[in-house]
């Protein structure tokens, strides 16, 4: 009897960011049709069926409230931390960049001049994704490379 009624209450709720109206739309009638059944449960209690869809619905409210819950917890630290790590990264990226560039036009050796060319405002630009594999290569010839540089990686407080 109310079978076709219960039906939209199995759509999918996509929480991974914020609702949209939409979805806001939807719990809100996901609510109403639970508080509908509640003033009701007299009428419904003895269909199988109609029990089973109920309990599912509060499963399904229980998992939206929780990630409710999820979306409000303040992530502004995370992100923070995120990019106090991200500028720290770039500034001793930077720093190696530098000196193995200033050590391979000693030695002239241009490739390695043009391999480490990389500014802190080019390595800000850079995706996050681009961004570690640039200083990865930076590090690559630092650790390819022989002389005084060899050791700049790990002895960077000494240079200043």
């Amino acid at each position: 009897m109310l079978t076709g009624f219960v039906r939209p209450l199995f759509l999918r709720i996509n929480l991974k960011i914020t609702m949209t109206d939409v979805q806001e739309n939807q719990l809100n009638m996901f609510l109403r049709v639970k508080q509908a059944c509640d003033d009701f449960r007299s009428t419904w209690e003895s269909n199988q069926r109609f029990t089973a869809n109920y309990t599912a619905l509060l499963e399904n409210l229980a998992g939206i409230e929780t990630q409710r819950k999820l979306q409000a917890v303040n992530t502004t630290g995370i992100s923070q931390n995120k990019n106090s790590l991200k500028d720290d990264l770039i500034e001793q990226a930077a720093f190696v960049a530098k000196a193995v560039k200033s050590y391979a036009s000693d030695v002239n050796n241009p490739e390695l001049a043009a391999n480490v060319d990389y500014s802190a405002s080019k390595l800000r630009n850079l995706r996050e994704n681009a961004l570690t594999a640039t200083c990865q290569v930076v590090h690559g010839q630092v650790t390819g490379t022989r002389g005084p540089v060899r050791g700049l990686w790990c002895n960077r407080a000494s240079f200043r």
